[in-house]
């Protein structure tokens, strides 16, 4: 009954199995934690947000903190009893179990919980249920599960996940307001760059690799990851396997937007050529590219701004030298803006092409204008793009 979601051989073998090993969501881990030392995890947790953020991870390392009998000073499950086993190595056969509501219904999943739950575990501590998309659950299922949540049992967890929240919010209230809510964000480029680093390095390869991929190839695969760890790793393999070391290589392969027709667009952003920016970003919007191209002039904008932290002329990318000939005002104001732009396309999966065109429409405009460098009371508020 485990989850059918397509993972990655790396995202397997190199999937955290401590704390410290997990990237982003800081305040959950730290939470986590805690609660592993006093063993007081809530009976039924709801985790939401993005794919590809951390909830399978952290729901592992929760059910495995809640078996283990085994934890280390920090909190961490010891990865060596058979309790951890069963879980890190998802054989689910002992006192947790991983169900997937997108394909179940109540026959299957809530049967199984209902027979198990008034019982004591024989071969662990507690049960716990990982039940994935628990938003999919047919409307009789949720029904029947909001009864068994009504009357929880001191030998079972629940651990529900989500990917919808907000106004996309498909979980009942009845079985939210009985959970313990936390909810995932999409990861920085930072956190993932080096999380694939780590990989690298932990397959012995990182040494061996060319520069390119170290300086250009790496950052492209992140920063078309779009805030998804999973998605990122998922890049990284492909072109590891493919040998896809060369910015050209991983664009021509992956499909990514080229850094020449990013270039191009930014281009005409910055001179104000109206006329090819509106040609271009038709273009761009037919083929469903603008939120690829936000994100890469966001790593231009980085790249540069490190650039001029640093005082030196240490990136001679293409993106660099046009960056270099902005009047600095204007820069911040890009950087600022398409920073902004990029924060909440991590922060809104479901935005639709015409919104993102009309930020880029906002973007150009602001530009055109002599601007004002950006204050705090002008930072953007989300969905204000007329």
């Amino acid at each position: 009954m485990k989850s059918k979601t397509a993972v990655s051989q790396y995202s397997l073998v190199h999937r955290p199995k401590t704390f410290e090993d997990v990237r982003g969501q800081e305040g959950i881990i730290r939470e986590f934690k805690k609660r592993s030392k006093l063993n007081n995890f809530p009976s039924a947790m709801l985790f939401q947000g993005p794919t590809g953020v951390g909830k399978t991870t952290l729901a592992f390392l929760a059910a495995a903190s809640i078996q283990c009998q085994h934890k280390d000073d920090e909190g961490n499950p010891c990865g060596e009893c058979a309790s951890c086993k069963d879980i890190f190595e998802e054989s689910f056969s002992r006192g947790t179990m991983m169900l997937d509501g997108g394909s179940s219904s109540k026959d299957d999943v809530i049967q199984l919980i209902e027979q198990t739950v008034h019982s004591k575990p024989l071969n662990s501590p507690k049960y716990v249920f990982i039940i994935e998309e628990v938003d999919q659950l047919s409307t009789a299922a949720k029904n029947a599960f909001h009864k068994i949540l009504e009357k929880p049992s001191p030998y079972v967890h629940f651990i529900l996940l989500s990917m919808t929240e907000g106004n996309g919010n498909k979980v009942p209230v009845s079985i939210a307001d009985r959970c313990q809510p936390y909810h995932f964000k999409n990861l920085s480029e930072k956190d993932i760059a080096y999380t694939l680093k780590g990989i690298l390095e932990k397959e012995g390869r990182w040494e061996d690799i060319p520069t390119e991929f170290k300086k250009e190839g790496i950052f492209l695969l992140v920063n078309n990851a779009k805030g998804s760890l999973r998605r990122a790793v998922q890049f990284l393999e492909r072109a590891m396997l493919g040998e896809f070391y060369s910015v050209a290589d991983i664009e021509d392969n992956f499909k990514f937007v080229s850094e020449a027709a990013g270039l191009s667009i930014l281009q005409h952003i910055i001179k104000g050529k109206s006329v090819e920016f509106n040609k271009e970003l038709e273009e761009m919007r037919r083929e469903n590219k603008l939120a690829d191209w936000v994100h890469m002039v966001n790593y231009f904008c980085l790249r540069h701004r490190q650039n001029l932290i640093a005082g030196e002329d240490f990136d001679q990318s293409p993106s660099s030298s046009l960056l270099k000939k902005m009047d600095k005002a204007k820069f911040l104001v890009l950087n600022f803006k398409v920073r902004a732009m990029a924060e909440e396309l991590r922060h809104g999966s479901y935005m639709t092409s015409t919104h993102i065109a009309h930020m880029m429409i906002d973007l150009f405009n602001g530009l055109v204008s002599e601007p004002e460098p950006p204050t705090k009371e002008s930072i953007p508020i989300r969905g204000s793009s007329k």
